[in-house]
Order: structure tokens, then C-alpha cells, then sequence
């Protein structure tokens, strides 16, 4: 009636509690009656939403990590949520955060080769060196561009064209973490 629409808990729109936005005539829901979050972390969020202005959601992990108090397990359980909806599908974000965890969340310096496989083998060699002092080969790769690296990760993962998670999966994150069915899919 009065052109105001509520949304979901989102990344940028959402603080501790419902959250109303003058200039976009949204009300946002909170995160805080999120299973495992709080108000303190929801502001967090919220702060380095304002600060970061970016289309990488590895740039929003990397921000998260250092200017948050959140977990990873609180972390997924955003993702699972479609909290971070406009950066990815929750399979792609799931994916991507995977593949920042794998790198000590972005803090890695060494990485032993006979853990990389797969197209982490092509991309890694771009951004480290496995190459000593001597000129000897190492058993480990020294990374000489996290940020780079992290980037190329994000662009492979988009690369993949993941599909989104099976409506019932998403139906159960939802259930579990919200109390609700709260999914829209804006298809009839």
C-alpha cells in the first residue's frame, strides 16, 4: 500500500534487527534471530558493507577476516541463507569460500604441492613460485599474489556456471537457520 517492500536478510541492507532504508523503501529483516549471529557481528557486516564496493565476493571474504568477528561456521550459515545473494548462487559462494579456506583464509604464504589438484594446479603457478634461491625445485609453492590468486579462483568458480543448490536443500538451510521457509524464487 505504501510501496514499501521487505526483504530478506542481504548483505548491505540488513543490521542486528529490521532495518528500514528511506532512499530504496525497503525494510530489511535482521540477521541477529539468525541461528549463531548476533547483533554485534550484524553491524560488523553492516559497516564493512558501507566501506566495500565491490563485484568479488573474495574482496568481501577478505573484508570479512579482517574487519569482522564472524566465524566460519557463521559465514556459511550466511551463505546458506542467500545472505550474500548478489555476489553468487549458494553453490558458486559455497564453492568460492571453500577455496579461501583452503588458502588459510587468504593468510597462506606456503601451499605443499602434492595438496593442489585440479585446475587449483593451472591457476597456482601464476601467482607463487616453487623455484628456491638456488634455482632448485621445491615441494611447496610460495605464493607471491594472494589477492591475485584469490581473484582467479573466483573467476574459474563463475567459470563453471555451478548451479544453484536443489530447492529442497535450500527449503532445509532455511528451516534450520531462520525458522522459516523464507526462499523466493520470483518465478511462478
Amino acid at each position: 500500500k505504501y510501496g514499501i517492500q521487505i526483504t530478506a536478510p542481504k548483505f548491505g541492507a540488513s543490521k542486528g534487527e529490521f532495518y528500514f532504508n528511506k532512499e530504496t523503501k525497503t525494510i530489511a529483516k535482521g540477521i541477529s534471530s539468525v541461528k549463531f549471529l548476533s547483533n554485534q557481528i550484524a553491524n560488523e557486516l553492516f559497516e564493512l558493507s558501507r566501506n566495500l564496493h565491490t563485484d568479488k565476493f573474495m574482496e568481501v571474504l577478505m573484508g570479512i577476516s579482517s574487519q569482522t568477528s564472524m566465524d566460519s561456521r557463521q559465514l556459511e550459515i550466511l551463505i546458506k541463507i542467500d545472505f550474500f545473494s548478489q555476489y553468487g548462487n549458494t553453490a558458486e559462494l559455497l564453492k568460492m569460500k571453500n577455496i579461501y579456506s583452503f588458502f588459510n583464509d587468504g593468510q597462506a604464504k606456503t601451499i605443499k604441492k602434492d595438496k593442489v589438484s585440479g585446475a587449483l594446479a593451472d591457476i597456482l603457478p601464476k601467482f607463487a613460485t616453487d623455484v628456491g634461491t638456488k634455482g632448485n625445485k621445491l615441494k611447496s609453492y610460495t605464493i607471491t599474489d594472494m589477492v591475485g590468486l584469490l581473484y582467479a579462483c573466483e573467476d574459474y568458480v563463475r567459470s563453471l556456471n555451478v548451479l544453484e543448490l536443489d530447492m529442497r536443500v535450500r527449503i532445509q538451510n532455511s528451516l534450520d537457520y531462520l525458522g522459516y521457509v523464507g526462499i523466493q524464487t520470483n518465478r511462478p
